[in-house]
């Protein structure tokens, strides 16, 4: 079973262990079978603005150790340069997956997540333009929008 969170903001109010480990637990959260645990993915797909860029230093972590990240934490890198691996060692058998992201803002003032891509977008591009800057990196555009009860 695969289980994302297509739209995440990392916030300089948290350390980066209780991030992580807040999400490994609300993901386990949903899984409903005991029998899944094992077999569950999860994914988190960041969308960074244009003053965080957390994915660049969980990519450094893969060759050299800092202080972002306790020792309990492992970070790996896949086949792709848009996600890294994160292990925990309290979690042996979860998988959690960190993507690529970017949240840009349009001409129009309306949102577009670049997800899967590490390229930055300058914001204030028309939103047409932008969908298709981020289509010629190889990203997935998304227009986020929420329905307003009333």
């Amino acid at each position: 079973m695969i289980y994302f969170d297509g739209h995440v903001h990392i916030q300089d109010l948290f350390s980066l262990d209780v991030f992580f480990m807040k999400s490994l637990e609300n993901f386990s959260k949903q899984i409903t079978q005991p029998q899944l645990n094992s077999t569950a993915v999860f994914f988190l797909l960041l969308t960074e603005g244009k003053t965080h860029d957390y994915f660049s230093l969980l990519r450094k972590e893969v060759t050299k150790r800092t202080d972002i990240l306790p020792q309990a934490w492992k970070v790996n890198k896949t086949m792709e340069e848009e996600s890294l691996l994160l292990c925990h060692e309290e979690w042996p058998d979860v998988r959690l997956f960190v993507v690529a992201g970017r949240q840009i803002v349009t001409a129009e003032r309306l949102e577009v997540l670049a997800l899967g891509t590490t390229t930055e977008f300058d914001d204030g591009t028309p939103i047409i333009r932008t969908i298709e800057l981020v289509h010629q990196e190889k990203g997935l555009a998304v227009l986020p929008w929420g329905l307003a009860n009333g």
